[in-house]
């Protein structure tokens, strides 16, 4: 189906596109999971594989979560929310997958016509 956002606050609609972003980067890490794909690393769930760092993942490439530290920075930029200098989340929980678009205080219908 279609979604229709809008109209409304930018600010709304912005928090609003964050959301459906972070749920189709949810389903596409779904997928490679279930279809045996590997997880590209700005995908991964931004915590380190506990069973990579004990050195028995058989999981490889296709592991939901970060093996090494340099997945692991990437994991935690791609949740970060947008503005945010503090490090990255210990997870997925509420925390956008792709950067924020930038908030304005005007509303749609207005941002429209200029």
């Amino acid at each position: 189906g279609r979604i229709i956002i809008g109209p409304g606050p930018v600010a709304h609609i912005a928090v609003a596109e964050t959301c459906v972003r972070k749920k189709l980067a949810d389903i596409e890490l779904d997928l490679c999971y279930r279809q045996g794909r590997p997880v590209p690393p700005e995908l991964k769930i931004p915590m380190l594989c506990k069973f990579y760092e004990a050195g028995s993942c058989s999981l490889a490439g296709k592991c939901q979560y970060c093996h090494g530290r340099e997945e692991l920075q990437v994991a935690q930029l791609m949740s970060r929310p947008r503005g945010s200098d503090a490090g990255g989340g210990g997870g997925r929980g509420g925390q956008a997958a792709l950067p924020a678009p930038a908030i304005d205080d005007r509303t749609s219908e207005t941002s429209a016509l200029l």
